[in-house]
Parts: structure tokens; sequence; C-alpha cells
């Protein structure tokens, strides 16, 4: 679902709907001018293809680094916690 609020797609779907239909209501269109349109539109979307591409790069790394906080932050507090041997288990976990 998600994949179809993408405006490349729109954009691709709209532009690609235009020969059928011109064909079909016999509209006479400009070979330069609809060569120029898909070119645009492939442009279009391989440069937001690199953006898309690099803003999921940016969310991994910034994940990756969230989680290695995160790691850190857990295993400085298992350092922190002691156990004393004297005590049995189930009065270590009395909330």
């Amino acid at each position: 679902m998600e994949k179809l609020k993408s405006r490349k797609l729109w954009v691709t779907v709209i532009v690609g709907a235009i020969v059928p239909l011109a064909a079909a209501y016999n509209i006479d269109i400009d070979p330069v001018a609809l060569t120029t349109i898909a070119l645009a539109v492939l442009s279009y979307n391989f440069g937001q293809g690199i953006v898309d591409k690099e803003a999921t790069r940016y969310q991994s790394q910034e994940t990756a680094r969230n989680l290695e906080n995160q790691v850190a932050v857990l295993q400085a507090q298992v350092k922190d916690l002691t156990v004393n041997e004297n005590v049995p288990n189930t009065e270590l976990y009395q909330g």
C-alpha cells in the first residue's frame, strides 16, 4: 500500500497514459514534445531515486547509531548490577 503513495509511480503512470489516451481520442501529439516529457519524467525518477536511496542510507546509519548507544547504556547498567551471593535469587527480583 505504501508503494501507491509514490510520486514517481504516479508521475510515470500519468505521463504513460498520455500516449494511449491521445491515440484513443485522435489527439495529435508532437513527437518532440512527447520525447521531451518522457525524458523529463525519466530524469525526475532517476534523481528522486538517488535522493530516496541517500535518505534510506542516512536513516539506516542513524538507526545503527541509536542501537549502539542503547547497547552501551545497557552494558553500563549490567556492569552496575551487583549480585549478593548470600541472597537467594527469589529476593533479587522483588519490585
